[in-house]
Order: C-alpha cells, then structure tokens, then sequence
C-alpha cells in the first residue's frame, strides 16, 4: 500500500538515509567546521526522510477516517429506525459492534499513533538542525564581523 502512493504521484520511495540519526552533543563549540558542516546535513537528510514519512503518515490518516465516514453511513442507511420514536443514537451505538468499522477505527488509531510520532521525530531533528545551524552562523559571523545580514547587499 505504501509503496502505491509514490507510484501514484510518480516519484520514487524515499529510503531512509544509511547513517544513524546524530545525537547532537551537549557542547557543539568542540567540533570543528567541518564536523559541524556534516553534522547539519546529516540532520537535514534526517528531517526530509521524517517529513516525508509524516507527510504519508497523514495521508493514510486522512484515508482511513473516509473509509469510516463511509462504512458510517452506510451502516446508518441500512439500519435507520423504522419508527421516529427510534433514536438514531441507538442505531449508532449498535454500529459500534460492527466488526468493519472497528476494524477501519483501528486502523486509524494506529495510523494516529504513528503520524504523531513520526511528527515528534521530525520536529526533534528539525530542533537539532536549528541549533547547528546558529552555530555555523555565529561562526561565520565572528570570522566576518562586518558581514552581518543586516549589512548584506549594502554599498
């Protein structure tokens, strides 16, 4: 199923990038330009890949709360009281018991579940991306004191 919406929107599967996620350390100021360079890519790799995975995460999400809108309605038409005096409350209790919509309704607290952790590990990445990112630009900004961005593409 995963695979179908790459297909469908003609782009290939992102796969998850071959290095772990870095855990940024408590005092990046030790690690050189470079190291720090590569730290922030390897973050940024890490928050596309999540991104991308959340953004599937919330696809399937939204798909599955359709299909139970549907089987919803579906059961209400079938089992519509006969008489007013009947509470459409009642038939909607019943429709609790119904093996497909708890089915879809399970579905769709996992796909919950993992939207919003996936959406944690994207938003922890993207925190840590920030931070080394402040970092480089507080270097470069201490190499080049009278280029800060206030000054860029002035005379």
């Amino acid at each position: 199923m995963r695979g179908g919406v790459y297909r469908d929107l003609g782009i290939e599967e992102p796969t998850q990038p071959d290095f772990g996620l870095p855990k940024l350390e408590p005092d990046i100021d030790d690690l050189t330009e470079k190291q720090l360079m590569n730290l922030f890519v390897q973050l940024t790799r890490w928050c596309d890949f999540f991104q991308m995975q959340l953004a599937i995460e919330e696809i399937y999400e939204h798909q599955a709360e359709m299909e139970l809108k549907k089987l919803e309605g579906l059961y209400l038409t079938r089992n519509r009281p006969e008489k007013a005096s009947e509470a459409v409350t009642w038939v909607r209790a019943q429709m609790e018991s119904d093996p497909e919509i708890r089915q879809v309704r399970d579905a769709l607290k996992l796909y919950y579940a993992r939207r919003k952790l996936k959406q944690m590990l994207f938003e922890g990445a993207e925190r840590d991306a920030s931070v080394v990112s402040r970092e480089l630009t507080r270097r470069t900004d201490v190499k080049n004191p009278g280029y800060r961005r206030a000054d860029r593409g002035e005379p």
